[in-house]
């Protein structure tokens, strides 16, 4: 009676330990028996592509920076007009060949990637990366000097309210700078570093600067109203005659200031 007591007591879980022994068997068989990894991805994570930046840009910089040095040559510049005065002082106006564009600039100033470093009467010398260029003055051809001369009518015509002079008569000095220099000889006066003007040191009889009426001794002291400061202006006037129809010039002469006016057509 005790034993078969027992028996019925132990039955439950000896029914439930075969039953929990045959589930696990089942599992064990089909179950992989590697175990699971799981994959935790960083939110932080960061796409890159790995690239060579020596090797792939330094070509690049090399022909950016050749390509620079070669884009502008001193071929393309032209000198237009030199104003060299003693110890390597002056002016010279230079032109762009490509964009026609020009600047007046003094010794040590750049135009573009050359330093002015010495002004001769028909020649500039420039320098870039420690070696020296000469570059020679313009000169206008003779076949052009004799077509303006043949077309020239009267050179001057003097009234009561002043000069009247050709155009194409002025042009034979404007664009012929040595012609200029043969026939007048300028003198800046400074006063403690400052233009004051210019006086004239010599002047050739009958040349264009004789017929305006402009006498050995005069000191320059003013142009159309503005005076003349610098080197740079008077240079600038030079460069924008062309464009003037009429303008005044006011010289001091024997301690008197006088006024020239003159019309251009």
């Amino acid at each position: 009676m005790n034993i078969n007591y027992k028996l019925k007591l132990l039955l439950p879980y000896l029914y439930i330990f075969l039953f929990a022994y045959g589930v696990n068997a089942v599992l064990f068989v089909y179950l992989p028996k590697n175990p699971i990894q799981n994959k935790i991805e960083s939110k932080n994570r960061i796409n890159y592509s790995t690239y060579n930046t020596f090797f792939n840009k330094a070509p690049l910089l090399k022909e950016e920076e050749s390509i620079k040095k070669e884009y502008f040559t001193v071929d393309k510049i032209r000198v237009k007009a030199i104003y060299a005065q003693k110890n390597n002082e002056g002016l010279a106006i230079l032109e762009d060949k490509n964009t026609k564009k020009s600047s007046i600039i003094t010794v040590g100033q750049d135009f573009k990637t050359y330093t002015l470093k010495k002004l001769f009467n028909t020649y500039i010398v420039l320098e870039k990366d420690e070696k020296e260029y000469k570059v020679v003055l313009i000169k206008l051809s003779s076949n052009v000097e004799y077509s303006i001369n043949k077309e020239k009518k009267e050179e001057l015509k003097v009234s009561q309210t002043g000069i009247t002079i050709s155009r194409v008569y002025l042009n034979t000095y404007m664009n012929n700078l040595s012609k200029i220099w043969n026939n007048i000889s300028l003198k800046e006066i400074k006063i403690k570093n400052k233009t004051k003007g210019f006086q004239i040191i010599n002047i050739t009889q009958n040349s264009v600067f004789d017929k305006l009426g402009l006498k050995k001794g005069d000191v320059i002291k003013r142009v159309n109203k503005k005076n003349i400061d610098s080197s740079a202006y008077a240079f600038e006037l030079y460069k924008n005659i062309n464009e003037m129809e009429h303008f005044s010039v006011e010289v001091l002469r024997n301690n008197k200031m006088v006024e020239l006016n003159y019309e251009i057509n």
